[in-house]
């Protein structure tokens, strides 16, 4: 963690969603969210809300191969113990520890590091220029030495730093490989209010936006996370069928983020963060799944948990992504938000054959 923070900002916008239960009328558009997924999603996520006495949380379920949004649920405590629906929330601006996985990808695919290369952070405390890194175990000791395998696996912000610096010349070399990966797309989506984000600002150090100490939505950081998991295909979300057609069309933003043995390299490093790192609350016994925990303390002195997966591992079916916002110590993502997607990926399991 860094002694600077990103503010998580809110933006509260209108989103209409067609109902999937009643047949639509002519010249209505049609969504592809299902209503039985929708309030499934919804129930789950205000479960694990309330047991953790979060200000509010978001859950997106995202077709990989298609990209349409099967389910967007966005919930803000109303002060009652109750929740209220913002789905909005899916679109809004905020800062992601989930970044270290787009960080990790961009450096693997300079061909400079790879998975199995060795950085020591020490006992968790590092000086980077002007700044000191801290890894979330450094009243522990710290890590010592890791692979980026196991940095990524862990959430070593020092050994993932350590990478990037091996990778990347300086601030700008490393902006231009992210944005090379379509890192921040899609800027608009049909049904919802988009937040504008820049992801080049020259206020921080570069080591901060590698780390996520920069804004972007839920709905960019899962069209990213579910290229991966398609091969390396960024596919816009989809939350209507298009207009003016009967036929579904998949729209194609970047045909290929990054190299195919980087993609690779970086989707079985995922598998690890769930087998053996800190993801582990997302594994399931019914579905293999891979993905990446954050969590990241904001200016506010507000913690932000985040898990981003898609499954089954081998060949992903859906990718999904799940945040935690809430005032209290600790923040886990691999813990809060990982305990959401697995019993959403173990929903979509055991009732397969949803109808649209």
């Amino acid at each position: 963690m860094i002694k600077r923070f990103s503010l998580l900002l809110l933006s509260v916008g209108v989103l209409a969603l067609a109902s999937c239960k009643s047949s639509p009328k002519s010249g209505e558009r049609v969504s592809y969210i299902n209503g039985v997924l929708q309030d499934s999603v919804a129930a789950i996520l205000e479960r694990h809300l309330m047991e953790y006495d979060a200000m509010d949380g978001v859950a997106i379920v995202m077709e990989t191969e298609t990209g349409k949004i099967r389910a967007m649920v966005g919930l803000e405590a109303k002060g009652d113990s109750t929740y209220e629906r913002v789905d909005s929330l899916a679109g809004s601006k905020y800062s992601s520890a989930l970044m270290r996985t787009v960080s990790v990808l961009a450096a693997l695919n300079t061909g400079k590091v790879k998975p199995d290369d060795k950085f020591d952070s020490g006992v968790g405390i590092y000086v980077f220029g002007n700044d000191t890194i801290f890894d979330h175990n450094r009243q522990r000791g710290g890590y010592g030495e890791l692979t980026l395998r196991q940095a990524l696996a862990y959430s070593s912000d020092i050994g993932i730093t350590l990478a990037l610096d091996r990778a990347f010349a300086d601030k700008k070399q490393f902006f231009e490989s992210v944005k090379k990966m379509s890192f921040g797309q899609p800027l608009e989506v049909e049904g919802l209010k988009m937040d504008s984000c820049s992801q080049d600002s020259i206020e921080l150090p570069w080591c901060y936006y590698a780390m996520g100490f920069q804004e972007t939505t839920p709905i960019q950081m899962l069209t990213f996370y579910n290229a991966i998991a398609n091969e390396g295909k960024m596919v816009m979300p989809l939350l209507y069928k298009p207009s003016q057609t009967s036929e579904d069309t998949l729209q194609v933003i970047n045909p290929q983020i990054a190299k195919a043995s980087s993609i690779i390299e970086i989707r079985k490093m995922l598998e690890g963060v769930i087998t053996e790192g800190l993801g582990k609350r997302a594994m399931s016994d019914k579905v293999k799944a891979a993905g990446m925990n954050g969590a990241i303390y904001n200016e506010d002195s507000t913690l932000t948990a985040d898990f981003c997966g898609y499954f089954p591992a081998g060949k992903p079916k859906y990718t999904v992504l799940v945040s935690v916002h809430r005032k209290e110590r600790p923040a886990a993502g691999g813990r809060m938000a990982g305990g959401v997607l697995k019993e959403i990926a173990e929903y979509l399991v055991e009732n397969h054959a949803l109808h649209e």
